[in-house]
């Protein structure tokens, strides 16, 4: 399942719902521990805003976690967290004629294992998927190029992308002719990989959430790389606060703060 106009229905959905308290174009560079909650500074065009909260979720990237200057009455070591792998990745969305792709697309797309030699990391068949990714007679691929297999790829101009996903289809779907619609994203840091070790951050994660008690971890590092994933990491944390904020006496509650909480993403 998805949304008829894509993931970004979720987010506008998102952003109505909170109206006022969004700040976009605000990186936050300093969360500092205070008697009673958190003071979380952030730069907007070259000015500092600093509010005080009852609690902070960090929902961004985690190898960005260590980049914001951290203050604790304890030691919390955050440097590690910029040692998780998040390669670069490019989707590249080409549409094309019905008539040009000889595969069927009946089915949810394709990964290609790097033993096979190409270049993409796979393709979706997104208007097999989905109704309304495609005008009648087209049809709509989504492929991923870059990766820790190849992360220099995903960086390419576009047009070399578009050339080099195309060698790759013509070869596996039988693609004649050029697309009809081309739109490319480039992602920086991509999905985190969940290598073996990778516990040894998930306990850091929880260190860190002990020894700074209030602030909160949330993420498609925690969990899993899903969407799914994700809205349950949300769901817990959400609980978490929940229960961290109940236990404080009222005095020292949301009431003394500009907002009771404060999600850095």
């Amino acid at each position: 399942m998805s949304f008829d106009d894509g993931l970004q229905v979720l987010i506008d959905a998102l952003r109505r719902r909170l109206d006022g308290d969004i700040r976009l174009k605000s990186p936050v560079i300093g969360v500092r521990e205070v008697a009673d909650g958190w003071e979380v500074t952030s730069s907007n065009d070259g000015a500092s805003h600093l509010a005080k909260h009852s609690a902070v979720v960090f929902a961004g990237p985690a190898c960005k976690l260590p980049e914001i200057r951290f203050t604790t009455e304890h030691h919390v070591r955050c440097a590690a967290l910029a040692q998780i792998d998040h390669p670069p990745v490019s989707s590249l969305v080409l549409g094309f004629r019905r008539e040009d792709v000889a595969h069927p697309l009946d089915g949810f797309g394709m990964l290609v294992p790097e033993v096979e030699g190409f270049k993409i990391l796979g393709t979706l068949f997104s208007s097999t998927l989905f109704p309304g990714r495609a005008p009648a007679g087209h049809v709509t691929l989504t492929s991923y190029i870059g990766g820790t297999r190849a992360p220099a790829l995903a960086a390419l101009g576009t047009d070399e992308l578009v050339e080099l996903t195309l060698r790759d289809l013509r070869a596996i779907l039988g693609v004649n002719g050029s697309p009809t619609f081309v739109h490319r994203a480039f992602f920086r840091h991509s999905i985190p990989q969940y290598e073996v070790g990778y516990g040894r951050f998930k306990t850091l994660m929880n260190e860190i959430e002990t020894r700074a008690p209030g602030f909160f971890l949330a993420g498609h590092y925690r969990d899993g790389v899903s969407l799914g994933d994700s809205i349950v990491s949300g769901h817990n944390v959400a609980g978490q606060i929940e229960s961290f904020l109940a236990s404080k006496p009222v005095g020292t509650r949301s009431q003394r703060h500009d907002h009771p909480i404060h999600v850095a993403a």
